[in-house]
């Protein structure tokens, strides 16, 4: 069985304190205003009230995907603390979920083998980007290949 866990979340103060210099109300030169805006405006909206970032049994999260739900994107995310390790359990679990995510983000992928894991999700492409002077951390992104995508270099 597989235990729920408690979900984060960032209070108002927190998420204010990020958005601003040293206490100010001056923007973040790298962030747009107009994003900095809808982020506010995110935080206070049923949108921000309505997101569930709760963990699931299998079991749990196909109750609450009904059949005839209208979901038209969905975002999973794990630690997966190392795809080569535990990307046989990660297919697994997919393979129980009632659902096919529009995106599979997966945290601290590690390097170990991480060519071989491009086609283990089919119908997903992969795409990763590990850290330069490290085996552990990364991360990884299985992108539903139907979805209309492109790298972008910042």
């Amino acid at each position: 069985m597989v235990k729920a866990a408690a979900y984060y979340n960032v209070s108002l103060f927190e998420f204010q304190s990020d958005l601003t210099v040293l206490g100010t109300t001056q923007k973040l030169d790298f962030i747009n205003s107009d994003f900095l805006e809808d982020l506010k405006t995110l935080y206070h909206g049923d949108m921000h009230n309505n997101l569930n970032f709760k963990h699931f049994s299998p079991d749990a999260l196909n109750a609450r995907i009904k059949d005839g739900d209208n979901i038209t994107f969905s975002i999973f995310h794990m630690n997966i603390h190392s795809l080569n390790k535990n990307g046989d359990e990660l297919c697994q679990f997919l393979s129980t979920i009632n659902h096919n995510f529009n995106i599979l983000v997966l945290s601290k992928i590690w390097l170990y083998n991480i060519t071989m894991y491009r086609n283990v999700i089919p119908g997903y492409t992969f795409y990763y980007d590990l850290p330069l002077e490290s085996y552990v951390g990364g991360i990884g992104i299985y992108i539903k290949s139907s979805l209309s995508h492109c790298i972008v270099d910042c």
